[in-house]
């Protein structure tokens, strides 16, 4: 029990990606340019952002994005979804297996957490 307890409460640590606090991947693959974007986009599957938009929140500087999101798209982990002005938009490809597989990893201690929270509510009932 006691075993369990303490991986429940370092998956909520893992989860919080809020206020600076490492994520999943980062966590896991150490601060580095690519770990921080890519932890920044799998938080956020379904929006996309500017070069500017991921530098700020990913605590990456703008050119080492630029050449960063070059890598990242060659490796099919990044797509350009859109031009806005002259600023191309990017997001997570979750088409990719590789990023599909990230995902579940990434949500897996949320998961976890839901089913031992129902799991405890049905056994208090």
């Amino acid at each position: 029990m006691v075993l369990r307890q303490r991986k429940i409460l370092y998956m909520i640590e893992m989860i919080d990606v809020s206020n600076g606090a490492k994520g999943m991947l980062k966590e896991i693959f150490g601060k580095n340019p690519q770990t921080n974007i890519l932890d920044f986009l799998l938080d956020h599957p379904e929006y996309d952002y500017s070069i500017s938009e991921i530098a700020k929140h990913s605590h990456v500087s703008r050119p080492t994005v630029y050449k960063t999101i070059d890598v990242l798209l060659e490796k099919q982990l990044v797509l350009i979804t859109r031009t806005q002005g002259n600023s191309q938009l990017f997001r997570a490809n979750c088409d990719n297996p590789l990023v599909q597989k990230m995902l579940a990893f990434e949500n897996e201690p949320a998961t976890t957490m839901k089913k031992t929270s129902q799991t405890n509510q049905e056994n208090e009932s």
